[in-house]
């Protein structure tokens, strides 16, 4: 398998995401917040589908190809990112997808989303500048934290 790819439900369009911030300097918690709800949103999708697949009486349903390098490069051009902040982007957004799949299979409590919204409230400092690292180290922070509850 392709580390770049994971197998998650398309999101209506990974720039509405940012939609939200056009017009302002965001910072990085903004930037790293709007990434991780777009991203967990679509895991949280693709592996309820899964999951519940089977009490409908039917298969599995076919997983669809959702592009964690999409998201990637939008956040990436919304910070004037160069290739290399983009594949740290990535990076930390494969590590998330990770985290918020292992919670919603290990913990089945229905409350991943909920624990994705802490870890965003938990991110320090939440106003700092958005630079492509200070992006990436808030997604690895929210990832751990969501990883840590599993």
């Amino acid at each position: 398998m392709d580390p770049t790819r994971m197998t998650l439900d398309p999101l209506s369009s990974t720039s509405s995401a940012l939609s939200s911030l056009s017009g302002v300097s965001p910072t990085a918690g903004a930037v790293a917040a709007a990434g991780a709800r777009s991203l967990a949103l679509g895991v949280a999708s693709e592996v309820g589908s899964q999951l519940l697949a089977p009490l409908s009486g039917q298969g599995a349903p076919q997983p669809r190809p959702y592009e964690v390098a999409a998201l990637a490069e939008v956040l990436g051009r919304s910070l004037d990112a160069t290739p290399m902040d983009v594949m740290d982007i990535e990076r930390a957004l494969l590590g998330l997808a990770g985290a918020v799949a292992a919670d919603l299979v290990a913990l089945a409590d229905g409350r991943t989303l909920e624990r994705l919204d802490n870890a965003i409230a938990a991110i320090e400092p939440a106003d700092a500048p958005a630079t492509p690292l200070a992006v990436a180290e808030h997604i690895d922070t929210i990832a751990a934290h969501i990883a840590a509850a599993s």
